[in-house]
């Protein structure tokens, strides 16, 4: 029988990854149509950031890669919710995706400190967002039961 956090955790991700999607479509929608987006008064620095040489990686603009991550994220979320018994490789997967937009993240959020010397907060929020997603992935990961196989080719080898 599942235990009731599970739920809520999976839910948790897929609200993360949902907001992941509305920030990553309002900055790719700023990008494409040339739009500095709306930094407010406290942080100045998203059009210096998104409209630096660093807003496209690969030829893709950093936002659309966004976009991409946020809903592959956001489908593993809600195919763990909608298949409970299966989701323990869809946490793993999920684990692995997050962790590699929390890495990316990082190597974004140094060019901005580093390079750049400007925060975009919307940027930050991506980051942050993709952190909690691969917090909660991971989480789930590490608690999931092993498959049954799993166990039985544990025993059988003596581990």
């Amino acid at each position: 029988m599942e235990e009731r956090p599970r739920p809520v955790l999976r839910a948790s991700r897929a609200a993360l990854a949902l907001a992941g999607l509305g920030v990553v479509t309002y900055l790719s929608v700023s990008y494409v149509t040339g739009q500095a987006p709306a930094c407010g008064s406290v942080v100045a620095g998203c059009e210096q950031v998104t409209t630096s040489a660093y807003a496209r990686f690969l030829g893709a603009p950093v936002a659309t890669l966004g976009l991409a991550i946020f809903a592959l994220l956001l489908l593993g979320s809600l195919a763990a919710l909608a298949y409970p018994a299966q989701s323990a490789p869809v946490s793993v997967a999920l684990t692995i995706a997050s962790g590699g937009g929390v890495l990316f993240s990082l190597y974004l959020t140094a060019v901005e400190l580093f390079i750049l010397h400007a925060i975009c907060i919307w940027c930050v929020t991506s980051a942050l967002l993709v952190t909690g997603i691969f917090a909660l992935s991971l989480a789930e990961a590490v608690a999931s039961p092993r498959s049954p196989t799993a166990a039985r080719a544990d025993s059988a080898t003596g581990d």
